[in-house]
């Protein structure tokens, strides 16, 4: 009876090793289903395939605690989506969500400053109301790589009243207009440290370290070479001219001979060209 799918077995010795059956007869799963429907159960399992991004709905007969079989169910255009992809995202998280780098941007902004504007962005927050915020976007979606065609940005903007995204924009600018006339955009990626990263010739005649959240927070200036390398980390523009240009002048210019290195980085033009269309 070894090969036999099923076996009713009236008698047996059970033992942590050296188990054995004292008596036994085969039975097909038509016979079950015909004396023991009354313990037979149809189940609907949905689990989610990483690899095909897709969800798999399959229909489980169970006696008892015994799974008798299990096949994919013809039932999945009338499953309900939205509820399932809600809890896959709940499950696994945000990244499932197609998040542009305008998304990213709006929270952290927000959650820079989301005690003045009241409204929280964090990943934890999101996650808890995401019944309230992203439910309504998922009606007609039928499948999880259909949710790239969701634009996240719109839809946190939506959460945030009108008069607090003014606030937002006053508190968190997008950008900072530096000396050059480049609108450089703030990099709110580190919540307590909002970052600007700039070519150091955009900044010549910048006397004083810009300021964001109604001038209490000084921006950390990354001064970046030419060439758009790292030079020096500042919270204080004027101490780095006084301080460390000179050597940073001496030890690029001769790298980045076609571009503006000054003497005077207070006096200097500020610019984004080469000396050649200066």
């Amino acid at each position: 009876m070894f090969n036999e799918e099923f076996l009713v077995i009236p008698s047996l010795h059970v033992k942590n090793i050296d188990s054995y059956i004292h008596l036994a007869c085969s039975i097909n799963i038509e016979s079950i289903k015909e004396y023991f429907s009354s313990l037979i159960t149809i189940k609907e399992s949905v689990t989610y395939n990483k690899q095909n991004k897709k969800f798999n709905i399959r229909e489980e007969s169970w006696f008892l605690n015994l799974q008798l079989f299990s096949k994919a169910s013809d039932n999945i255009d009338k499953k309900d989506f939205k509820e399932l992809l809600l809890n896959l995202i709940k499950e696994e998280g945000l990244k499932f969500l197609p998040w542009s780098k305008k998304a990213i941007s709006l929270r952290n902004r927000v959650n820079f400053v989301k005690v003045d504007i009241k409204t929280d962005f964090s990943d934890e927050n999101l996650l808890e109301t995401l019944d309230f915020w992203l439910a309504p976007y998922l009606e007609g979606i039928n499948s999880v790589k259909e949710l790239a065609s969701l634009d996240m940005y719109s839809i946190l903007l939506a959460k945030i009243p009108w008069n607090k995204q003014k606030e937002l924009d006053k508190l968190a600018p997008i950008s900072i207009k530096v000396p050059s006339g480049s609108n450089i955009p703030i990099d709110y990626s580190f919540k307590n440290k909002p970052s600007l990263h700039v070519k150091i010739q955009e900044l010549f005649g910048m006397n004083q370290t810009p300021k964001i959240l109604n001038g209490t927070v000084s921006l950390q200036l990354h001064l970046l070479s030419p060439a758009k390398r790292p030079i020096q980390i500042t919270y204080d523009i004027k101490s780095f001219w006084e301080n460390s240009y000179d050597e940073v002048r001496k030890e690029l210019r001769g790298k980045y001979k076609k571009h503006y290195w000054p003497e005077n980085p207070y006096d200097a033009i500020a610019t984004k060209k080469t000396k050649k269309y200066m």
